[in-house]
């Protein structure tokens, strides 16, 4: 064996992650990897792997942490095969002690019902790495600044600044007097007064033109009979 093959068979320090798959028929309905969290198995949708079918209980743990590594829980509807270290363990010996631990090269066939799970504890992947552009892409501030916008932003901020200290520094002629008061007030308050109603009408009756009769002078002849006798 080369030393390429030995480096490669050597396991990698720290904690296991288990790869766990559900099998129906020939058939993989599911295959997860999972790091240091409890693995449950049933009908339910709460479960970490959710599968129905004959004799798949509701909810069952089947995996839960320990250490750096998993521990198996056996059941009385878990039947199966697992390997330990190279070493095949009957569960049916294990039932009294309720679990198993892995180690860290542990993997099995377990059978629930009708439906098998295929387990495996091996190195987790590598974190994803956030992609990033060269830096020769990425370029300096300055390089993405549109100059000729900036130039118009600006100007336009002066302008409107200053054009609003000119209205606050200059010195507005207030007029006085009547011609302050705008038109529409002007009216109602200096217009001319309404004429005054028609006096009443003479107690003497008028005449068929409409006039009032002129009392007649004397008759001359009647002036001088009198003055006669």
């Amino acid at each position: 064996m080369t030393t390429a093959m030995r480096a490669a068979r050597r396991e990698a320090p720290g904690p296991k992650a288990l790869r766990v798959a559900l099998v129906r028929d020939g058939a993989i309905l599911e295959e997860r990897v999972l790091r240091n969290v409890p693995v449950f198995v049933g009908t339910a949708e709460s479960n970490t792997l959710v599968a129905t079918g004959e004799g798949v209980p509701a909810r069952f743990e089947l995996f839960r942490p320990m250490g750096e590594s998993y521990a198996l829980r056996v059941g009385e509807a878990v039947h199966g095969r697992v390997a330990v270290d190279g070493q095949a363990i009957p569960l049916d010996a294990l039932r009294s002690r309720g679990e198993l631990a892995l180690g860290r090269s542990g993997r099995g066939k377990l059978v629930l019902g009708s439906l098998t799970v295929l387990f495996q504890l091996v190195d987790p992947p590598p974190a994803p790495v956030r992609p990033q552009l060269p830096a020769a892409t990425r370029g300096a501030f300055r390089a993405g600044i549109d100059w000729l916008f900036t130039a118009f932003v600006v100007f336009s901020y002066m302008s409107f600044f200053g054009f609003i200290v000119y209205l606050e520094d200059r010195d507005w002629e207030i007029e006085t007097g009547i011609a302050r008061i705008p038109d529409f007030v002007v009216r109602p308050v200096f217009g001319e007064p309404e004429p005054p109603p028609p006096d009443a009408p003479d107690a003497a009756e008028p005449t068929a033109e409409g006039e009032p009769d002129e009392p007649a002078e004397p008759s001359p002849r009647r002036v001088e009979v009198a003055e006669r006798s």
